[in-house]
This record gives structure tokens, C-alpha cells and sequence, in this order.
């Protein structure tokens, strides 16, 4: 029995089975599907919960059984049964048929939590194929809506196969060949999408799931699905007091209210409860919402009539229908009037029932006088009721980014609730150990502050600063979170020790960190990777610690002239900088200010946020001791998830887009005024509101979106590759659940509220970037963790009694047999060797790494006698070399070695492992190594290819490509000393042959992994006895009094040469720049550097001079 190991996925279930190529038949088995006379059982290993009615990935090698005779050669003859050998399961071949790799889909009716068995069946010349796509991938035939497979691949119609008949109109998208399954839509980003119009099967509600194939490398905001603009409901507002009928209104008279909206919406509806005087009254009502005049209506905004035929002589509610925009926390006049009425009071306006009131003032109009009046009607506010929805506007929480606050004096925790705070962390100086649990009882992470660099400038033995600094983090481990390095720039400690000091700093960060703490390092601006903090610290982000009112930018837009060997901004802006070195969303903002000016706080949030800054701080530059911490308006806002942004370094402005709201930075004038953001922006939380119109999935910075941040998925799909999308809501269950490739994204509770999907028309691939495929709509939630029953498609067909259709063996008994499966290598990651659940991209020569291979075997372990790892470039040519290719092999004795090649390419066989025991179906293998020095520095051009073999010589592979080998490079030995011999004032001598070097050159060996180029500087004096000679850089000729200069050159040739500097810079020697690597071998390759010294022609005394001559290879 093949026995294959079955991986699931919630809404893909994988399957890899391979059948031998090596059939042995004996007589034809008694098949329980008539006709057929073949069979192989199936055996899928449970996911411990029960599903039903999803599709399995099923490869069979069909080559081998159609070279043997017992299948089809174009494979019409395989059916799939269920577990009793005769219930039919729909198919779809994909892909392969008559090759070594078939990949079919079947749709398995029913997984119990223990796993189940199917039947593949075969050989059967007389069947032709049933290969469905549609039945096979539809999960719930009667709430499937719209279903488009996307297969037509060409024309101007997307086929709805559902049966529905919601066939979409395709607008300048284009067929591609290269969907997920066949053909596919691609979409430019611009002006295509497809309508699938309105049809009444379409107008869901309440309960949903969509299912979508989607392929992007865009991190633009797009839709995928959408059914008009989603609108969240804020509810009615009702006033009345009393129930007042005088006076009316018509011809000439006029009655109105005033009214208030607490957040920006778009009314809806008004509802008035109104009546004429008699019965004969003609003249419609005409309701009218107007701006705010003072003592009458403004500018009219809006207006309804009502027609007067449906106004009856009894008091009834009567809906004006309206979409305006409406802004929170102002006046707004509703009016209600009939200037065509017959008579002045034809209509009357009353309270229908008791409501909420809510602060207003009735006014009345009488043309006769003509003013607007509150006399008599101070207690005759009118009822009436106003539907208000406000668009994109979902609550979601700020997932990406934190609050803290820095506060190095005492906590003073009496002055905080720091459980309401909102703050993830706080930086204190501060032991009072009380005070700090009570701060971390309340949820807030605590870091103590600690100034390392003027201490590490201060120490005369560095040594012992380190072992103070870290005995102080042992001091205090027990009661802080973390620990905050202040001063690390080398401005503070001295660029000629920075690093001494960047190598004491990983051991310490490395201390912190096997304490199971972390920390954070002040100071972005000089290089991105402060040797291994957590958390980098953008200080003065918006205001400098003495700035005073001037409040913006200090270096944002930036860029520093390339003239300072010390900045690592060099003409760079450090966003830029921060975005390149991608450590953005590790990047801690903190500016300065007055806690009060919550204008400026929220400034500075709205700037992180925008920028996607993992955190964002406010304080006063005195919140260090002397005054209470005041917690700043900004610290306390929440605009969700972001969801676009512009960075406009031309006009120096920040705008972004989030769940909460838009916001906008004008940042030109580096002064802060209360214009330049928008107005602060509410989110409306899903349960304030009476129900959400509107249908939305979308891709927004590679996130998936469902309804405008109900739902946000933890992982970006902007990798160019196609996900599965599943997507589903109930309002029933009161969840909404989001699948990403079949893994659970994004889950949140909802409201028991109306969703309502009804009302405008499906559209798909609006603004999409990329190719949409396989689309299915269904009415009702087709969760994973409950599955719908009886959902599969399919015939049951009786096979209890002998058959005597043709075919081969349709009445004869018999069995067959398969021999061994070939072993099938699933998986291959490269890891972290420290972590081997962390993938890693790219590779340092001599660092260690871990290859986590996964390997199934249908008929168990047991025989498997080999695995190789092959650790090579893509441009290798076979030959074992140390730049391009290294094997590692594990053996059925247990043992890991090293197969090739020799050289400083290491297995750490202490740290590889393998399966404890054998006897399954899968296993895991590990293997640790480490890439030699050589191994060629390249971008893509490595990969990790993995091959296993069973005791039948069958074999399985997988590799795992697109790795980078980092650039490294090392001198591994030069001449120590040479000597220009004697030379006369104003002579120009070359390297003496009767020196150490003997050959009129510096002989250096070069040990590098790429191209590379060698560069050298000379110490700025060199010194006799009794003179100093001064080293010209800028050489102007004749040399000053007192100077010499340097020349040097590959070649032994003085017009061909370039002089020698103070400082390395961006020179090089003459001849070595951009020279191929790698070396050949590990053993490196000798470059002679020919060396000229020309001496001025006085201020130097008669002696021996000595100087440095340093040389340095670099990366080009």
C-alpha cells in the first residue's frame, strides 16, 4: 500500500505521491469501479480536525504506467474514488499528463481528524476523461455565486461558470497564458477591470467568502474584488422635546432645526415626521440641509422633495434621500418648507416619540415680516432622524507602530495611569525599583539608560569600562526590560576607536540579549546596524534638544556633501538611508517639546507614522528630573494600519493614507502651524455602528485588505508570486477570518450588525497591478474550523455485481504490485545557524549556517541510504571548486561528512542532525556549515540543492535558489619592510632592489571572494632623528620645504602610477582597481606594488626617515 505523506494547508491540501516507474503485474485486480483494472490506494495522514470538500494536489508519475500499459496515454482513464472504491471524486488534471510529475486535483469529500484513503484508479481503454476544474475547486455548489475560472484566454467576456450566468465585461485588462491554473487576466494598474455587473444573486449579505489566486510585485494600494465604496453606519440622530405642531409651514412660512454630527460623515437620509392640514393640500415638501448662517440658514447644501401625494392627513415618517458630506462638530440647518403650497400652514411638523435629545434650536421663518425667529419655540425642537454613514473609515488597531517616552529622572508613577497610557515602553534613569515594577505591573516595558560613550572616552582601561558596563546590566536585569546605549556615535568616543568600541558593544548587546533582554542605541544618523540593538533611536527626529519654537525637519531632507569620511549620510537623506539598510521599521522616532503643544506631538506621530517608523516619542527637553511627566496629546493617537504614503522631498511634504483616517505634513517652511495636518480623525469602531455597506478586497502595500481594515493580513505578497486569497465573514458566529496560501492571516471578532454586499456592481482588478486568477464568490462563511458537510460534487455509482463491459481484466480476479517509491524531498531552507526556524537570504564566507531539509518517503524511511547537499552557483560547471560549489553528505550509517571540496569550506558535524527513527513517512535533516573564503560574492547565484536515494538507486530532489554570497576579502601576507635606499634633496628614487624586497616592489598576497581593488595611505610624517618630512596630498609641484610624496603602481612604471594619501579615500593603486575575483584558490594571489618617493629640494635634514605604509583591500 502506498502510504504518502499528505501536507495540509486549510484551503489547499498538497499531495505528493509518487508511483514507480518499476509496475510488476500479475493477474488484473477485481476493481470495485466496473471497467477499470487498476487501482492504488491513497492514504492521506489526518490534520487532526475533521475537513470536507477541499481539493488535494495529487502528483502521479503517469509516464511509467502508460510506458507499461495500464493507462491511457493521454491519462482519460483515471477516476478518483472515495474510501468505499465506488463513490466518484471530481478531478482536474493541471498539468503533465504522460510525464513523471501528473498533477491532479481531487476534490476530497470528507478528511476525518485521522486521515482517510482514496482510490486512484486506471486502465480502462474504453473511458474517456472527466477532468473538471470547476466541479473540483467549487467547495459549496449552493452558495457558490460567481465562480470565474478564468480559462477563456482570450475575448472580451470573464465566464461565470457558477451557473448564475454573472458574466463579466472585461475593460482593457489582457489574457495571459500565465495564470495560477491555465490562463489568467493581467492588469496594468490603470484604467482595466472587469464588470460583472449587479445580478440579484450577487446582493449577499450578512455572510461571505471569496476565494482569489492573486500575483503582484506592487505595494501600490489595489482591489481586487469590490462592490461600491465601503461605508461604515454611524446611526440615527434624533431630536424632539415636546410635541409641538405650531406653527406649520407652506407657502411663504418655513420650519427648521439645527443639528450637530459628532464625527465627519455622509448623511443618508433624513427622516421627517410630518402631515398635511387637509387632505386636498397639494404643493410638495421640500427638505433642505443648508451650512450654518448665524441667525438663518447659509449656503444651501443639499435638498429632497417629497411629493405631496404620498403626505396623507395623519402624522407618518417620511424619508428625504440624500449623499452629502458633513463635517463632525459643526452646525448644520435642516429646513423644511412647500413653496408651492396652496395655502401659508398646509403642513404640520411633530414629535413622533420620546428620543435622545441632543442640542439644537427650532427657528421659524413667516415671509410677511421676513426674518427667522426663535420666539415661542424654545421648547418646540422637533423630531427628526438622520442615517449617516463615513467611508474607509474601519477602526483597527496601530499595529505598526508603538508609543514609548523617555524620562530619565524619577518615575513619579502617583502623576501617571500608565495602564491608560497607551505607551509600549519608557527610557528612565532611574533605580527606585518600586516605582519601575509599578510602571511594568502596569504594562509598560522599562529601559534604563545608560551613557556609553563619553564613560567608554573617559576609561583609561577599556577593559575594565566593559566588564562595569556589564556588571551594571547584571545589577539591574531583574527588574528592567531593557537598556538604552546613549552617545554611540563616534563623535563622542573617536572615529580612529570605533572599532574597539563596535566589537565591545556586540559583546554587550550579546550579554543583554542571553539575559532574555533587549535594547535600544542612540544615534541613526552614522551607520544603520549599531551592532546588534534591537531598536535604533532617531533623536531630534522633529526638534533639535534646544530648538525652542522652531519646530520641523532637522536633517530629514538632508543630504550631506560627500566630503566627510566620518558620515555615513554622505549625500544621502537619512530616510533614504534608513529605507536603503532596511532598518525603517526598527527605527525609534523621539523629538522635543512642550508636552502641552499637542498640535507639535501630533505632528511628530503623523511624521513616524507616514515614514513607517517602528516607534514615536514626545517629551519636553526638561523631562529629565526637574518637572512631572506629562503624557503628550500625540502619544495617545491611533491611525491604524497604513495603507499608502508619499514621501514629496520637493515640496517637503509627508501625506499618508491609514485605516484611521488621511493625513498630511507640510514641512517646507520648518516652522509648525495647526494647518498644516489635517483635522484629527476618528475611527468608527465596528461596534458603534448600526451596519457596514460595501464590498472591499484589496492589496495595499502588498498587504491583503478585507472591508478597508476590517481585516489586514501579517504577511506582504509583493514577490511577484501567485497566493491563494481566502477571505471569509459571519455575522452569525461573529468572526471574519482571513487565509493567506491556507494559513490563518488575520482573524477579528464583529458586531452582531448588518453587512450588507448588495449594492453596487462586482468589480474586479480595479487599479490592480499584476494577474488575478480563479475567482469564487459564495453566499455564506465557509470557515476552516468548521467545514461545510456534503459539499462535494459527484455521482454514486453501484459496483456490487460483476460487469461485462470491455476492458482489460473487467470480469478476472488478480492483484499487482508497486514496487518502492522513489523518496521525495519536500523541503529546502536555509537558516540561521543560531535559529533554525529563521530563513536567511544571504551568506558570509567562514560564518555557519543550517540547511533544514524535509524528505517523505511513501513507504517510510527505512530505505533511504543517502542525502546530498550541494551548496553551489548557478554558474557551476561540474568541477568540485572552492568558489563555486561544496557537497555535504549524510549516510544510512548516521554520519554527516564533508564530500567537497577541501579548503576552509567546514562542517560542524556536532551541530547536523537526522531522524531519530525511521520508521515513518517524513523526516527532517539538518545540516551546518560554513562557505569557505573564496565562495564567490554574487547576488542570486547560489542555491542549495538536495538529493536523496533509497536502496532501489531512486531518487528525489528540490533546491532552493536566488541566495546571495556576501563580498569579503582579506590580505594574508605582505613584505613588513623595503627601503628606497639613498636619495638626494629633490630627487625622485623608486624601492631599492638591494632591499628586503629585492624586486623593486611590495609583495602582497590577496585572499578575496569577488572583484575587488587594493588601496593605500602612508603615515602624514615620516621621521628622523633629527627631522620630519611631511607627507604633500595635494601635490603641487615643486614640493614645499619639508615635503615628500608617494607614488606607487602595479606596473614598474613611473608615468603610470598614482599618488599615495594620508587617508584611504576613494583612491587606489595604480593598476588594481576593479580586478577579478575570485582567486582561484584559498592560497590567494601576489601583486608587486612598485613604490616612487620624491623628496623636496630643502628643509630636511641629512638621516634615516621612517614612515607606515598601509594597504587595504576593498570591495568595488
Amino acid at each position: 500500500m502506498i502510504k504518502p505523506t499528505t501536507h495540509f494547508n486549510s484551503s489547499l491540501l498538497v499531495l505528493l505521491l509518487t508511483l514507480a516507474l518499476l509496475i510488476v503485474f500479475t493477474t488484473p485486480v477485481s476493481a470495485d469501479l466496473s471497467g477499470w483494472s487498476y487501482r492504488a490506494p491513497v492514504t492521506i495522514t489526518g490534520s487532526g480536525s475533521e475537513v470536507s470538500g477541499y481539493p488535494v494536489l495529487v502528483d502521479v508519475d503517469t509516464a511509467g504506467l502508460v510506458a507499461a500499459g495500464k493507462m491511457e496515454s493521454d491519462c482519460g482513464d483515471i477516476r478518483f474514488t472515495a474510501s468505499d472504491g465506488f463513490t466518484l471524486l471530481s478531478y482536474w488534471v493541471e498539468s503533465g499528463a504522460n510525464t513523471g510529475s501528473t498533477k491532479i486535483w481531487v476534490k476530497v469529500q470528507l478528511i476525518p481528524g485521522s486521515g482517510t484513503t482514496i482510490y486512484l484508479y486506471y486502465g480502462n481503454p474504453n473511458a474517456s476523461s472527466q477532468s473538471n476544474k470547476h466541479d473540483t475547486f467549487n467547495r459549496a455548489a449552493d452558495a457558490l455565486k460567481a465562480s470565474y475560472c478564468l480559462d477563456e484566454n482570450s475575448g472580451l467576456t470573464a465566464g461565470d461558470t457558477s451557473g448564475n450566468g454573472n458574466n463579466g465585461t472585461i475593460h482593457d485588462a489582457a489574457w495571459t497564458a500565465g495564470g495560477r491554473f491555465n490562463s489568467a487576466l493581467g492588469f496594468d494598474g490603470t484604467r482595466d477591470y472587469v464588470n460583472c455587473g449587479n445580478d440579484y444573486s450577487l446582493q449577499i449579505t450578512d455572510e461571505i467568502t471569496l476565494d482569489a489566486w492573486v500575483k503582484s510585485s506592487s505595494s501600490a494600494e489595489q482591489s481586487v474584488i469590490g462592490k461600491g465604496t465601503v461605508s461604515v453606519g454611524l446611526g440615527g440622530l434624533e431630536q424632539n422635546m415636546l410635541n409641538v405642531e405650531w406653527p406649520a409651514f407652506g407657502a411663504g412660512y418655513k420650519r427648521a432645526q439645527t443639528f450637530k454630527l459628532a464625527a465627519d460623515s455622509t448623511l443618508t437620509t433624513a427622516r421627517v415626521n410630518i402631515k398635511k392640514a387637509a387632505p386636498y393640500i397639494t404643493g410638495d415638501v421640500k427638505v433642505t440641509i443648508c451650512a450654518d448662517g448665524g441667525t438663518q440658514p447659509g449656503t444651501e447644501i443639499a435638498t429632497y422633495n417629497i411629493s405631496d401625494g404620498g403626505i396623507g392627513d395623519s402624522f407618518a415618517w417620511h424619508d428625504a434621500s440624500f449623499d452629502c458630506a458633513l463635517a463632525g462638530e459643526t452646525t448644520y440647518w435642516l429646513v423644511l418648507g412647500s413653496p408651492d403650497a396652496s395655502g401659508g400652514w398646509d403642513y404640520y411638523w411633530t414629535a413622533g416619540h420620546p428620543a435622545d435629545y441632543l442640542d439644537g434650536e427650532a427657528w421659524y421663518y413667516d415671509s410677511s415680516i421676513p426674518t427667522w425667529t426663535t420666539n415661542g419655540l424654545v421648547d418646540a425642537d422637533m423630531t427628526f432622524e438622520l442615517q449617516t454613514t463615513a467611508a474607509d473609515r474601519l477602526s483597527m488597531p496601530d499595529s505598526d507602530t508603538f508609543k514609548f517616552s523617555t524620562y530619565y529622572g524619577w518615575l513619579n508613577v502617583s502623576s501617571v495611569n500608565w495602564a491608560e497610557s497607551g505607551l509600549e515602553l519608557i527610557i528612565i534613569h532611574d533605580d527606585n525599583q518600586a516605582e519601575i515594577q509599578n510602571v511594568r505591573g502596569a504594562g509598560v516595558d522599562v529601559y534604563y539608560y545608560i551613557a556609553i560613550g563619553s564613560t567608554y572616552q573617559d576609561s583609561s582601561d577599556k577593559d575594565a569600562w566593559e566588564q562595569g558596563i556589564t556588571d551594571s546590566i547584571d545589577a539591574h536585569c531583574s527588574y528592567v526590560d531593557g537598556f538604552f546605549w546613549d552617545e554611540v556615535d563616534p563623535s563622542y568616543y573617536g572615529h580612529d576607536r570605533k572599532s574597539d568600541f563596535d566589537a565591545r558593544l556586540t559583546r554587550i548587546n550579546n550579554h543583554v540579549r542571553s539575559n532574555g533582554k533587549k535594547t535600544i542605541a542612540n544615534g541613526v544618523r552614522y551607520y544603520a546596524v549599531h551592532c546588534g540593538s534591537d531598536y535604533y533611536l532617531w533623536e531630534s527626529f522633529m526638534s533639535t534638544f534646544t530648538s525652542g519654537p522652531t519646530y520641523g525637519y532637522v536633517d530629514f531632507f538632508n543630504r550631506p556633501a560627500d566630503n566627510n569620511p566620518y558620515n555615513w549620510t554622505n549625500n544621502i537623506a537619512k530616510w533614504e538611508y534608513l529605507q536603503d539598510n532596511g532598518v525603517l521599521d526598527t527605527t525609534l522616532a523621539h523629538s522635543y517639546g512642550d508636552p502641552l503643544d499637542n498640535d507639535k506631538s501630533v505632528y511628530d506621530y503623523i511624521a513616524a507614522r507616514v515614514l513607517g517608523l517602528k516607534g514615536c516619542s514626545y517629551a519636553d527637553s526638561n523631562n529629565f528630573a526637574s518637572t512631572t511627566f506629562i503624557l503628550a496629546d500625540g502619544v495617545k493617537w491611533n491611525l491604524g494600519a497604513q495603507m499608502s504614503y508619499t514621501v514629496d522631498e520637493t515640496n517637503k511634504k509627508l501625506s499618508g493614507r491609514f485605516v484611521n483616517g488621511m493625513v498630511e505634513d507640510d514641512v517646507g517652511s520648518k516652522t509648525y502651524t495647526a494647518d498644516m495636518i489635517s483635522s484629527p480623525l476618528t475611527a468608527n469602531s465596528l461596534s458603534d455602528s448600526p451596519g457596514v455597506a460595501g464590498l472591499s478586497l484589496s492589496l495595499v502595500r502588498g498587504q491583503v485588505d478585507f472591508l478597508n481594515g476590517t481585516l489586514r493580513s501579517s504577511t506582504t505578497l509583493t514577490d511577484g508570486s501567485f497566493h491563494h486569497v481566502t477571505v471569509t465573514l459571519n455575522r452569525v458566529d461573529g468572526v471574519a477570518e482571513m487565509y493567506i496560501d491556507g494559513t490563518l492571516s488575520s482573524e477579528r471578532m464583529i458586531p452582531d450588525i448588518p453587512f450588507d454586499f448588495a449594492g453596487s456592481d462586482l468589480i474586479i482588478g480595479d487599479g490592480f497591478s499584476g494577474t488575478i486568477d480563479e475567482i469564487m464568490i459564495y453566499d455564506g462563511a465557509l470557515g476552516y474550523s468548521e467545514p461545510e458537510p456534503d459539499s462535494s460534487i459527484g455521482s454514486e455509482q453501484d459496483m456490487s455485481s460483476s460487469s461485462s463491459q470491455s476492458g482489460e481484466g473487467a470480469a478476472s480476479t488478480g492483484t499487482f504490485i508497486l514496487e518502492s517509491a522513489a523518496p521525495v524531498v519536500s523541503s529546502v531552507i536555509l537558516c540561521s545557524a543560531d535559529d533554525e526556524s529563521t530563513p536567511v537570504s544571504s551568506m558570509d564566507p567562514t560564518v555557519e549556517y543550517a540547511v533544514v531539509v524535509g524528505v517523505c518517503d511513501a513507504n517510510t524511511l527505512d530505505d533511504l541510504t543517502q542525502l546530498n547537499v550541494v551548496i553551489r552557483t548557478t554558474e557551476t560547471t561540474g568541477d568540485n571548486s572552492a568558489t563555486d560549489m561544496a557537497t555535504y553528505r549524510w549516510t544510512a550509517s548516521g554520519e554527516w561528512t564533508q564530500a567537497g571540496p577541501v579548503g576552509s569550506w567546514s562542517i560542524n558535524t556536532g551541530a547536523c542532525s537526522a531522524p531519530t527513527t525511521f520508521s515513518g513517512t517524513s523526516g527532517t535533516w539538518v545540516l551546518h556549515f560554513s562557505p569557505g573564503v573564496v565562495a564567490r560574492a554574487g547576488t542570486g547565484i547560489w542555491e542549495v540543492h538536495v538529493t536523496a536515494t533509497d536502496e532501489a538507486q531512486q531518487t528525489g530532489s528540490n533546491t532552493e535558489n536566488g541566495k546571495n554570497m556576501n563580498w569579503r576579502g582579506e590580505i594574508e601576507s605582505t613584505d613588513t619592510s623595503y627601503s628606497f635606499g639613498g636619495i638626494d634633496m629633490g630627487e625622485e628614487r623608486q624601492v631599492s632592489t638591494s632591499s628586503p624586497t629585492s624586486d623593486g616592489g611590495v609583495d602582497v598576497s590577496v585572499v578575496v571572494n569577488g572583484n575587488y581593488k587594493l588601496q593605500s595611505k602612508s603615515s602624514a610624517t615620516w621621521c628622523s632623528t633629527e627631522s620630519v618630512a611631511t607627507l604633500n596630498n595635494s601635490y603641487p609641484y615643486p614640493l614645499q620645504a619639508g615635503e615628500f610624496a608617494l607614488k606607487n603602481s602595479a606596473a614598474n612604471n613611473l608615468s603610470d602610477c598614482s599618488f599615495v594619501e594620508s587617508e584611504f579615500g576613494d583612491t587606489y593603486i595604480q593598476g588594481l582597481y576593479n580586478r577579478e575575483g575570485p582567486t582561484p584558490t584559498e592560497d590567494g594571489v601576489c601583486h608587486s606594488i612598485y613604490q616612487w618617493v620624491s623628496v623636496a629640494e630643502s628643509g630636511l635634514l641629512p638621516g634615516t626617515y621612517n614612515g607606515t605604509y598601509t594597504i587595504q583591500i576593498a570591495n568595488v
